[in-house]
């Protein structure tokens, strides 16, 4: 059995699927430029940190170094999203990947989050949803095998 190669892919394809997948390798080339950009950032940071000779475990250093390196693994699980859907030549996300996109999104809001300027309403709205994340994912991980 012969797997069909992307020049078959292309020929099979009709205009849409191949704008689908124009589109999609150009947001894994965008991300690429992203995720680099953030890693460089959060080296940056890093050496800013340490050469600064301030408290290298201070909250605020933490914090901030933290939240880019979230943001980095939110980029990467994107990006590795949409390279599955060019890979199996489906552009159709893995539903796995977007709730863990969501589950990261949320918990970098709640590490990023000054708890003396948000209200307690908002903090137990986002462990809810960070709790419905979790749920759903549980639910999907149960129905649908996984990719990889």
């Amino acid at each position: 059995m012969r797997i069909p190669s992307l020049k078959d892919y292309w020929l099979e394809s009709n205009l849409y699927e191949r704008f689908q997948t124009v589109v999609s390798l150009l947001l894994v080339l965008l991300i690429a430029v992203v995720v680099t950009m953030s890693v460089l950032q959060v080296i940056t940071t890093l050496i800013g940190v340490v050469a600064s000779g301030s408290d290298f475990l201070a909250y605020g250093a933490v914090k901030a170094l933290l939240g880019q390196i979230l943001l980095v693994l939110i980029a990467l699980e994107f990006g590795h999203s949409l390279v599955l859907a060019l890979k199996d030549r489906k552009i159709v996300f893995q539903i796995q990947g977007i709730i863990l996109i969501g589950i990261l999104a949320v918990i970098r809001k709640l590490v990023l989050v000054e708890l003396d300027e948000v209200d307690t309403l908002s903090l137990f709205g986002m462990a809810a949803i960070l709790v419905g994340f979790a749920a759903l994912y549980w639910v999907v991980n149960q129905r649908i095998p996984t990719a990889d």
